[in-house]
């Protein structure tokens, strides 16, 4: 039982490490950074309006992350 627990640990703990870099890949660039030279970080911005939901969401699954990473340390 401690085994089937300790694999759905780790099985949830990859989905959600997935998701969350797909999900801070989804953010938008916050400063020009290295494009302020030429230009080009104003190309590749995106709208503003989805930025609050998605920090939000991206917020919630870090925790969860983080959690499930507690958990493994608990239980391994």
């Amino acid at each position: 039982m401690i085994d089937f627990f300790k694999g759905t640990i780790l099985l949830f703990e990859v989905g959600v490490a997935i998701l969350l870099i797909a999900l801070v890949l989804l953010h938008g660039p916050k400063g020009e950074g290295l494009g302020s030279i030429g230009g080009e970080a104003r190309l590749f911005t995106s709208p503003q309006g989805s930025t609050s939901g998605l920090t939000k969401f991206t917020a919630y699954v870090a925790v969860v992350f983080i959690v499930l990473a507690l958990l493994m340390g608990i239980f391994w």
